[in-house]
């Protein structure tokens, strides 16, 4: 038998509001036997290039019939794009704002939804994710093809994403989130070093140490950079808060150099 078609949720919607479960519904209203998976929620508000790394990063964990509904959206109400776009099989729904593109890979196919079309009556221009977003999306979990929701664009918005710097051995970075444990990651990418072992990190004047595998290739209490989940150097203290303990918080410079 065929699965029920998935539908993956990502927003910066508090959990404690009913933001999210009103979007289910308005899926549910027109795609009655979608499940869902809660990627995340509660995403630091508005933070746009954190929530396109993690969509980015965590697709492939998921099936390739797929259907994500991300929104982060901080210019609701604006004439800012809502897009829906396809990378091999897996569909995507968001707003143009960056979110999108850094998960969808060359060769995707990318349309402008007729939000006019799509949203459901009396809708309001604070709630697209509701109201535009989540129909859309359902029309997508029923197998609609992805030009019966909009018409083709080649000119997304690209995320602002802060930049690293390499000079001469080392990269300049800065710390884009802090997580729920209190670790930092930046947005240096692993697969930019030749060998993460080879490098050692620092960070308000601090020396962590070479890049490490995990936390337990040090001692409880101390502080270290590591591989993180998603192939990004972190900043970590192994059974602690590496934010509180060091004074660390999002936008803090980190330095990687070369042993």
């Amino acid at each position: 038998m065929n699965a029920a078609p998935l539908c993956v949720l990502l927003t910066d919607f508090p959990l404690a509001d009913p933001y999210v479960g009103a979007m289910k519904g308005a899926v549910l209203r027109d795609a009655p036997d979608a499940r869902f998976v809660d990627l995340a929620h509660g995403l630091p508000p508005g933070d746009v290039a954190w929530a396109s790394i993690q969509l980015a990063a965590q697709r492939d964990v998921f099936p390739d019939d797929a259907v994500f509904l991300a929104v982060v959206d901080p210019g609701v109400g604006t004439d800012r794009r809502i897009l829906a776009a396809a990378c091999g099989r897996q569909r995507f729904v968001g707003p143009d704002n960056g979110l999108l593109v850094p998960a969808l890979r060359e060769g995707a196919s990318i349309v402008a939804v007729d939000a006019a079309a799509v949203r459901v009556r009396h809708g309001a221009e604070t709630f697209h994710g509701r109201d535009v977003m989540a129909p859309v999306a359902a029309r997508l979990l029923r197998g609609a093809p992805l030009d019966s929701v909009g018409v083709p664009i080649a000119d997304p918005v690209a995320p602002a994403l802060p930049s690293v710097r390499i000079d001469d051995g080392a990269v300049d970075g800065v710390v884009l989130h802090v997580d729920g444990y209190g670790n930092c990651v930046t947005n240096i990418e692993v697969a930019a070093l030749d060998d993460p072992a080879a490098w050692r990190a620092t960070v308000r004047g601090t020396d962590l140490g070479p890049i490490r595998r995990c936390y337990g290739d040090v001692d409880p209490g101390e502080p270290l950079a590591l591989v993180g989940s998603i192939g990004r150097v972190e900043v970590s203290v192994r059974d602690g808060d590496a934010a509180r303990r060091l004074g660390v918080a999002r936008g803090e410079p980190v330095r990687v150099v070369r042993s």
